[in-house]
C-alpha cells in the first residue's frame, strides 16, 4: 500500500518538480548575465575603457546575432570595432536546453567609461527551449540601469521558438 501511495505521489510531483527546476536554472541564469553586465559596466568606470559585452560561440569574438545560448564576454574594445581587443576579461556560459535571445535592435553592450551604454534598451529572454511557460525577461537601459519582469505572452512564443 506504501508503495502504490509513493507511486502515486511521484507520478503527480514529477512533471511540477521538472518545471520548478527548469524555472530555477532560468533565475540563476538571468541573474548571472546580470551580474555580468554589472561587472562589465563596473569595468569601463574603473578602468576608462570601453568594455563590450556580446554573445559568443568561441570564447574569443563576438558573434552577429541575437542568441546569446552558446556564452558571451566582456572584453575591452579599443578601437571601436566591436570585437574585443585581447583576451575576454571574463566568459560566460549559458545552460543547455536553455534560451537566451536579444531584442532585435541590439546585439551587443558597449559601456563608456562614464557607465552609460548608448544606444536602445536591450531586452533579454531566457527559456526553456520549447516550452512557453517561465520566461524571464532581463532590461537594460542606455544608461545601464537592469530590472527584470516576466515576459508577455508574445515574448514567451517567440523565445520558446528560439
Amino acid at each position: 500500500m506504501v508503495m502504490l501511495i509513493i507511486a502515486a505521489l511521484s507520478t503527480v510531483a514529477t512533471p511540477s518538480f521538472t518545471r520548478l527546476l527548469a524555472r530555477e536554472r532560468i533565475r540563476v541564469l538571468s541573474r548571472e548575465l546580470a551580474a555580468t553586465l554589472h561587472f562589465a559596466r563596473e569595468y569601463a568606470i574603473r578602468t576608462g575603457t570601453r568594455s563590450l559585452v556580446c554573445p559568443t560561440r568561441d570564447g574569443q569574438h563576438c558573434t552577429p546575432d541575437m542568441r546569446w545560448d552558446h556564452g558571451w564576454l566582456v572584453a575591452t574594445d579599443f578601437n571601436h570595432d566591436g570585437q574585443p581587443d585581447g583576451p575576454p576579461v571574463r566568459l560566460g556560459k549559458a545552460e543547455p536546453n536553455l534560451h537566451i535571445l536579444s531584442s532585435r535592435g541590439r546585439r551587443k553592450i558597449v559601456f563608456h567609461s562614464n557607465g552609460s551604454a548608448i544606444g536602445s534598451n536591450l531586452t533579454l529572454l531566457f527559456c526553456k527551449a520549447g516550452q512557453s511557460t517561465g520566461t524571464d525577461v532581463l532590461v537594460m537601459s542606455n544608461t545601464g540601469y537592469l530590472h527584470t519582469r516576466r515576459a508577455s505572452a508574445a515574448q514567451q512564443q517567440r523565445c520558446a521558438q528560439g
